[in-house]
């Protein structure tokens, strides 16, 4: 075991120095072309952010914009010049670059076009090309990591593996599934919901207590004042403008006691039966054996049975 961790570890660093002293490929990445007018201001920083991203992939060393102005000046070169294939293999040697980037920006429509073609310098042929079709400059932009992306696939050949060292060979045969242990049961306790349920059904019942015993009451009174007002008042031969009142009075206490007795009922039925069911939920199992009281619940093919044990 120790020969093939030792193995492994030196496989693993001589691929480590292998890929440090791999050289990066050398490009050089032109100005995109603009077709259209409404590009022509944005056309050099797209070309600037598509060096950069090249860059990014630390996988080329990227030839500056003024280094290849300069090498093009001194080479009496007007253009790009990759018209033909003895220009483009003749820029490649002054520049010393395999690869070379080209492109354009230009709008159709109410979409920006960007076309980035991949050039052989040595051979004077395109590789492949890529295109970008976005309603925006912006969008062009959060596209263009995407395009690079395929590009610098192309120009390796195919997708950088991963290298990953072999130690011992994977064995197909499934591996034996350990045996299912039973846990012992821990000890707990009633959950914190289950105390907020008793107080808050205790709490319902109380309000419906309140709702019977001190609004009805209140309201049963203003209705036998109302009625003995009102009997006053048809046999009243005077004074009967105050009765009136009285009565008008007392029917304004017999809605609003009437009001306040249905809150008291809906809101004490709805806390009692919210209550109810917090405190019915259970607790885990090992709390029900350790208690050995309170409400249980039990699931049965013909209904739910719930049992409270005191």
């Amino acid at each position: 075991m120790a020969r093939k961790t030792l193995a492994a570890i030196m496989l693993s660093a001589a691929f480590v120095c292998a890929s440090a002293q791999q050289e990066a490929m050398r490009i050089v990445v032109f100005d995109l072309t603009a077709k259209s007018a409404q590009v022509e201001a944005d056309s050099a920083m797209l070309s600037e952010m598509l060096r950069n991203e090249f860059i990014k992939t630390g996988r080329f060393e990227v030839v500056s914009r003024e280094q290849t102005a300069r090498i093009m000046a001194e080479a009496e070169f007007q253009s790009i010049g990759l018209t033909s294939e003895t220009e483009a293999i003749k820029i490649g040697q002054l520049l010393n670059v395999r690869r070379a980037i080209v492109g354009s920006v230009g709008v159709l429509g109410d979409a920006v076009f960007v076309t980035v073609q991949l050039f052989d310098l040595e051979t004077g042929r395109f590789i492949t090309a890529e295109s970008i079709e976005a309603p925006g400059i912006k969008d062009v932009v959060s596209r263009m990591r995407g395009t690079v992306s395929v590009l610098t696939d192309a120009v390796y050949g195919t997708k950088a593996a991963a290298a990953v060292p072999a130690t011992e060979p994977a064995s197909s045969a499934p591996a034996e599934a350990e045996p299912l242990r039973k846990k012992p049961a821990a000890r707990s306790y009633p959950r914190l919901i289950n105390y907020i349920g008793y107080a808050t059904a205790a709490a319902g019942l109380g309000a419906a207590a309140v709702g019977y015993f001190v609004f009805d009451a209140a309201a049963l009174e203003a209705y036998e004042s109302a009625v003995a007002a009102k009997a006053a008042y048809d046999g009243a031969t005077e004074g009967f403008t105050e009765l009136w009142d009285a009565y008008q009075g007392f029917l304004a206490d017999i809605d609003a006691n009437s009001g306040y007795r249905m809150y008291s009922y809906v809101a004490g039925g709805v806390l009692a039966a919210g209550g109810l069911v917090m405190a019915l939920l259970p607790p885990p199992r090992a709390g029900r054996a350790s208690l050995g009281r309170g409400p249980r619940l039990a699931v049965l093919p013909s209904g739910v049975l719930v049992t409270l044990s005191y």
